[in-house]
C-alpha cells in the first residue's frame, strides 16, 4: 500500500519540525559552549594577578550553576548539569 500525497506531506512536515527542534537545541548549547571556551581563553591569556581573579570568578560561577542539581559531590552535580539526558525527560 502506497502513501497518499497528504501522508507524505505530513511526514515531511513532521521531519522538518524535528530537524528544526534538534538544530535549535544544538545551537543554544553551542552558544553556551562558545561562551565557556572564551572564558577559558581569557583566563589562559591573562597575567597574574588577573588570572587568579578570573579563575576564582569561573569557579564561583561553576559551583553556582550546579548547586540545584541532584548529587552528592561537585563532579556528580556537574555531570548531571552538562549532559543533555534531562532534555529528553
Amino acid at each position: 500500500m502506497s502513501a497518499t500525497g497528504d501522508e507524505v506531506a505530513a511526514d515531511l512536515a513532521r521531519l522538518r519540525r524535528q530537524t528544526y527542534d534538534r538544530n535549535t537545541m544544538a545551537d543554544s548549547l553551542a552558544d553556551r559552549l562558545e561562551l565557556r571556551v572564551a572564558t577559558l581563553e581569557e583566563i589562559a591569556a591573562a597575567r597574574w594577578p588577573r588570572r587568579w581573579l578570573l579563575r576564582a570568578r569561573l569557579g564561583r560561577s561553576l559551583r553556582r550553576s550546579v548547586r540545584h542539581m541532584p548529587g552528592g559531590t561537585f563532579a556528580e552535580r556537574r555531570i548531571e548539569a552538562v549532559t543533555t539526558d534531562w532534555l529528553a525527560r
